[in-house]
C-alpha cells in the first residue's frame, strides 16, 4: 500500500485531507505541520519511505514551493510525486510550483474524488518511471558489457545521453516509434547557465509524460530530446502529450529567450528499415514546425 505524506500547517486541513485519503483506500497516511517537519521526515533513515507528497503552498516558515524545491534537490526524490494543495488562484504561484518540480496540483478545499483521481494518476506515472529507469539501467549494463564505458547520464537533466539512445536505436525493431523533441528557443538562451536551467526544466516535465511500458527518454544535448516507443505504442499520441505537458507547465524561460516561455516542437516517425534514417525524419519534422511558426497539431 502506498504511503502518503500530507504537509499542511492547518490542523483542520490536514485532518480533512487525511480523511479523504483514508476513504479512498490509502490507509498509510503520515502528516507534517510544516515544510521543515516534512523535510526532516523525508531525511529520517528510520522512517519508511513515502510514495507521494501532498504539499500545501501557503505555509508559515518555508512555504510549499521552497519545500518542493528542496525535496527535488535530493537525488533520491527526483521522481517522487509532489502534488501541491492550493487555494491560490494566481497563475504565477502555480507556475513557480511547477518550476520547483511539482507533479500536479489540487485546489482547496480538497474534493475527495479529484484527490483520489490525481493521486492515482501520479502513482501510476511513478510506477512507469521506475520501469523506465530499470530499462535504462539494463541498457547501460549492456553497453558496459561491450566495453563502452562513458558517462551514460546527463548531469544536468539526469536523463540517459546520446550513447544510450544510439545503442537502443540501432537495435530498434520495425514498428518502434521515434520522437524528436526540440526546445525551440535553445539558441536564444545566451549563457550556459540559462541553457542548463531550460534543459532541466523541460526534462523534469517530460519525465511526467506517461508512455508505453519500455519507453526510453534521452537528452541528446543542444536542446534535443529523443524518445523511443516500443512497437504497439502510439508515438503520435505521446507527441501530443509531450506538448500538452510543456504547455500546461507554462515554464518561464530564462533571461535571453525570444518568447519568454519555454516551448517545444515534436516530430515523430515509425521505424521501417533504417532506425537512424527514421529518427532523422522525426528531427526534420520537429524543425519544420519550428520554422513554420504556427501550430501543426503539435506545437504549443
Amino acid at each position: 500500500m502506498a504511503r502518503i505524506l500530507v504537509v499542511d500547517d492547518n490542523a483542520d486541513a490536514r485532518a480533512l485531507t487525511s480523511a479523504h485519503l483514508q476513504a479512498a483506500g490509502y490507509s498509510d497516511v503520515v502528516v507534517a505541520e510544516s515544510g521543515e517537519a516534512a523535510l526532516a521526515l523525508l531525511e529520517d533513515p528510520s522512517s519508511r519511505p513515502v510514495d507521494a507528497v501532498l504539499l500545501d503552498i501557503l505555509m508559515d516558515g518555508i512555504d510549499g514551493i521552497e519545500t518542493c524545491a528542496r525535496i527535488r534537490a535530493n537525488p533520491r526524490y527526483t521522481d517522487l510525486p509532489v502534488l501541491m494543495l492550493t487555494a491560490v488562484a494566481e497563475a504565477d504561484s502555480l507556475a513557480q510550483a511547477f518550476v520547483a518540480g511539482a507533479t500536479d496540483y489540487i485546489t482547496k478545499p480538497v474534493n475527495r474524488v479529484e484527490l483520489a483521481a490525481r493521486l492515482r494518476s501520479a502513482l501510476r506515472l511513478k510506477a512507469e518511471l521506475d520501469r523506465r529507469r530499470a530499462r535504462e539501467a539494463a541498457l547501460e549494463e549492456a553497453l558496459r558489457a561491450r566495453g563502452i564505458n562513458v558517462p551514460m547520464i546527463d548531469p544536468v537533466t539526469g536523463l540517459p545521453g546520446p550513447t544510450v539512445f544510439d545503442a537502443a536505436l540501432i537495435e530498434a525493431s520495425a514498428g518502434t516509434g521515434v520522437l524528436a523533441i526540440l526546445l525551440e528557443n535553445a539558441q536564444a538562451l545566451r549563457d550556459a547557465g540559462a541553457k542548463q536551467t531550460a534543459r532541466a526544466l523541460i526534462a523534469s516535465r517530460l519525465r511526467q509524460v506517461p508512455g508505453s511500458l519500455g519507453t526510453l527518454l534521452c537528452d541528446m544535448g543542444r536542446g534535443l530530446f529523443a524518445v523511443l516507443v516500443p512497437p504497439g505504442g502510439d508515438p503520435a499520441a505521446l507527441a501530443r502529450s509531450v506538448v500538452q505537458a510543456v504547455r500546461s507547465a507554462a515554464f518561464p524561460a530564462p533571461a535571453g529567450s525570444l518568447s519568454g516561455v519555454l516551448t517545444v516542437t515534436v516530430g515523430h516517425a515509425v521505424v521501417q528499415a533504417d532506425p537512424r534514417e527514421d529518427f532523422a525524419k522525426a528531427i526534420a519534422a520537429a524543425e519544420r514546425q519550428a520554422w513554420q511558426g504556427h501550430e501543426d497539431g503539435l506545437r504549443p
